[in-house]
């Protein structure tokens, strides 16, 4: 017995002085526990200033912005009514211009123009060549006279 009763104060001596599980855990539940009360701690201050934000937003920030904005619309809406408005005239305008198509009459009466110039100018081409003719008969016929003059003079 006395055999048993050293070996177990062995495995005793054995565990308290060579294994470090106990002492290793302790300490690791030891930081556990800090690092859980600081993260709860800095969570807690962090949602206590979001709290806080929040009450600034809906005590002064919400209701002014409500507020402009009930006022600015009004307006918007007012100016795009008017540009509405105004596009749909447009538009109309748009629409009864197209269907009187002035650009097709227009178009028509100046190549009517066109033709009655172009015609007008072949005649008075027409006229020139003529006339241009005529001298050029004109200048023949008086040197062939001058030519007999000549002749009959030697």
């Amino acid at each position: 017995m006395m055999v048993e009763n050293v070996i177990k104060d062995l495995g005793e001596i054995h565990a308290r002085l060579l294994d470090h599980k106990p002492v290793v855990q302790g300490e690791i539940r030891f930081f556990i526990k800090e690092f859980e009360n600081k993260r709860n701690d800095r969570e807690q201050k962090r949602l206590e200033r979001i709290e806080h934000q929040l009450g600034e937003l809906n005590e002064k920030t919400f209701p002014s912005c409500i507020s402009l904005m009930e006022k600015h619309l009004t307006e918007a809406k007012e100016q795009l009514d008017v540009s509405n408005l105004m596009c749909k005239r447009l538009q109309t305008q748009e629409e009864e211009r197209l269907e009187s198509k002035p650009l097709e009459s227009l178009q028509v009466n100046r190549d009517k123009e066109w033709t009655s110039f172009l015609e007008k100018l072949n005649q008075e081409r027409d006229v020139l060549d003529s006339q241009h003719r005529q001298r050029i008969q004109d200048l023949e016929d008086h040197f062939e006279k001058l030519k007999q003059n000549l002749n009959l003079q030697t």
